[in-house]
């Protein structure tokens, strides 16, 4: 089952990389943000996937697009959540403690546009507009009987003016190394039994994490000024708080 993560990057592809747009900002964006405003997309819930044993090994045999299962029956009764919602959260917080930016109210009405021209159109009276969406997570089965979550974001600060992006990023657990080490893993029938106490906690401290990773990579924040923003992300994923 070694190969099992690889399936999982074979059935997400990483979109290309838009060369009109740019993916940090610079020192001149940072000081022109004090008191800008931010509106927030809403983007519908990303199918929920499970890959059991039997999914690993019919993408492993017979095509790769079989280990993608979709599961809404297993994401509802376990009362799991989209990612993208923590992550958004954390980096309205972390723009407004660290820049100055104004958030607004996360938007009612649900958007499928990827496009950053687009998205601008949504929102032609504020500054910037903070694009978060989920586009895979799931839980796979791997190696010695373990369950791993896999998750992958994109972020897109999109300045209205320009309509392209300030700053941009996919960040994915798997090929980002994000993860513990796989000998951290619990096992796959474990990860399904809890009612999904640890896949929730789980799908927290990663998002938290690629939240982390795009605030300092792309965003430029420093670590100081988002240290208690993003506690979450120093969190183990695999030892939820208060459990037994």
């Amino acid at each position: 089952m070694a190969c099992a993560l690889s399936i999982v990057a074979l059935a997400f592809p990483a979109p290309a990389a838009r060369i009109q747009d740019r993916t940090h900002l610079t020192a001149i964006d940072i000081l022109s943000m004090q008191g800008k405003t931010m509106a927030i997309t809403l983007h519908a819930p990303t199918p929920y996937i499970r890959t059991d044993r039997g999914a690993v090994w019919a993408g492993v045999l017979v095509h790769p697009a079989l280990a993608k299962v979709k599961d809404e029956g297993f994401k509802t009764s376990n009362e799991l959540t989209d990612p993208s919602v923590v992550a958004r959260d954390l980096l309205a917080t972390a723009l407004r403690d660290a820049y100055g930016l104004q958030p607004r109210a996360v938007d009612t009405t649900q958007t499928d546009e990827t496009r950053p021209k687009r998205i601008a159109a949504l929102h032609p009276d504020v500054d910037f507009i903070l694009d978060v969406r989920t586009l895979a997570w799931q839980h796979v089965y791997a190696m010695r009987k373990q369950g791993q979550p896999h998750l992958a974001l994109e972020f897109q600060l999109i300045n209205v003016a320009t309509r392209h992006t300030d700053a941009w990023m996919r960040c994915d657990t798997v090929v980002d190394k994000i993860l513990p080490p796989r000998k951290e893993a619990p096992l796959f029938a474990a990860l399904e039994s809890d009612g999904g106490r640890t896949l929730r906690h789980a799908f927290s401290v990663l998002a938290a994490r690629c939240a982390r990773k795009f605030a300092s990579q792309r965003l430029l924040i420093s670590p100081e000024k988002m240290a208690a923003t993003m506690a979450l992300a120093d969190l183990d994923p695999y030892a939820v708080p208060g459990a037994n």
